[in-house]
């Protein structure tokens, strides 16, 4: 078998109370087979870390600790009946560095390659900061052949103005298959994008293409939204590690779904809100297929 990742990301406008958003991500299908739904992240325009433990705020968190939630499976109920507060599922921190580790390990074969592009999220300071300015990409894997370690990456030193898209390729050993385990981004918020640091820096935008071409990232938005560039920008990137802290899902809790079912967030705002929000959901997970 295979286990091949995917990120799905909505971008929805929740209402203001009393009214509620349900976000509905289809099955993963490609084909029979079973999706293993790893973690999701829900976050809303413009914050990032959105639930202080020290604010003195209502309720002693920030004024965004209105998001209300609850999620389940569309055949099988929610987890809770009752909404709470967004921050209250938060159990999956984030490491240092944008590393997003599988839930299985996907399995590259000898010929194979797999393939992204990066789109510069701002202008590259290659003559003063070139170490913190290098767009890249890195996979952890293990030769089959061999039980030997190794490291997948390709990095470009040629993007840089905001736009340019740069692609990097990455090739499977020619005697072994590998099990890649997780993918590394460097650079990922462009800190070093904009020399004024007032401004905040474009996030970059990230694709990884499988053999074949299948994308890993995969977004959409509700019908009559249209979103700013910003928005824009942020759907398409943020997805390897993201602005918020995730809910842990994986296969060992027993989120495992046939192509059937469902994933269901419903979404509410509780008072005071005086105004609908954009907020993005993200669910990641791997798909297992036959390894043909």
């Amino acid at each position: 078998m295979n286990f091949l990742p995917f990120a799905r990301r909505y971008v929805v406008t929740v209402p203001t109370n009393p009214a509620r958003r349900a976000v509905t991500v289809p099955a993963m299908s490609m084909g029979p087979g079973r999706t293993i739904l790893q973690d999701f992240e829900v976050m809303e325009s413009d914050a990032v870390n959105f639930y202080k433990p020290n604010d003195a705020s209502q309720n002693g968190q920030t004024a965004r600790a209105r998001l209300m939630m609850r999620y389940g499976w569309e055949k099988k109920g929610f987890l809770t009946e009752s909404f709470h507060p967004v921050g209250s599922f938060l159990n999956k921190g984030r490491p240092l560095v944008p590393v997003w580790k599988f839930e299985r390990p996907f399995r590259l074969n000898p010929g194979e390659e797999l393939s992204a592009t990066i789109t510069a999220g701002g202008a590259f300071h290659l003559s003063t900061l070139p170490a913190e300015s290098t767009p890249a990409l890195m996979f952890n894997a293990l030769r089959v052949k061999d039980n030997q370690p190794k490291m997948l990456y390709d990095v470009s030193r040629t993007v840089d103005t905001t736009g340019t898209i740069q692609a990097l390729s990455f090739h499977c050993d020619a005697d072994s298959p590998m099990l890649l385990y997780s993918v590394t981004a460097h650079d990922w918020f462009e800190f070093n994008a904009i020399s004024n640091l007032s401004i905040p820096p474009w996030s970059s935008e990230i694709q990884i293409f499988s053999p074949g071409g299948r994308e890993w990232l995969h977004y959409e938005a509700e019908a009559g939204l249209t979103l700013t560039a910003a928005q824009l920008r942020y759907a398409k990137s943020a997805w390897i590690e993201g602005a918020s802290d995730r809910v842990d899902l994986g296969e060992q809790a027993g989120w495992v779904q046939e192509s059937d079912e469902p994933f269901v967030i419903e979404l509410m705002q509780q008072l005071p809100a005086t105004s609908d929000v954009v907020v993005y959901v993200t669910l990641r997970g791997v798909l297992e297929r036959p390894n043909d």
